[in-house]
């Protein structure tokens, strides 16, 4: 799968309800910004950014926590994936999509069931 495609599209096999991706995006990057800030200094990304520059900039965070796994599990729980999970790849993109996968899975679903325009 090439990160630049639409890979929201495989979390539920629907499509977004009534936001575009670029929104989409932008949401997804403020909610791991969100998540991470409280471990380590977020990156500022475009106004809109893609899946690729994300999991670039997750890999360069996760990078900080790397020698910290008390952080490291901390954040996992934030984030709400399991510290057990396995990574496909097993490496630290593969954990970089997974993360970015969880939190567009989040913006999703607040976007299909929130009342509150976004």
């Amino acid at each position: 799968m090439n990160i630049d495609e639409p890979f929201h599209l495989e979390l539920f096999g629907e499509n977004l309800p009534s936001i575009s991706y670029a929104k989409f995006y932008e949401l997804t990057w403020a909610q791991i910004a969100k998540d991470f800030s409280h471990f380590v200094v977020v990156p500022e990304l475009s106004a809109t950014p893609t899946p690729s520059e994300m999991v670039d900039a997750l890999m360069i965070m996760l990078g900080f926590l790397v020698d910290k796994p008390l952080q490291l599990n901390s954040l996992f729980y934030r984030i709400d994936l399991s510290e057990k999970a396995p990574i496909k790849g097993g490496d630290d993109r593969g954990l970089a999509i997974m993360i970015l996968r969880r939190e567009a899975q989040k913006v999703w679903i607040r976007t299909q069931y929130s009342s509150a325009p976004l």
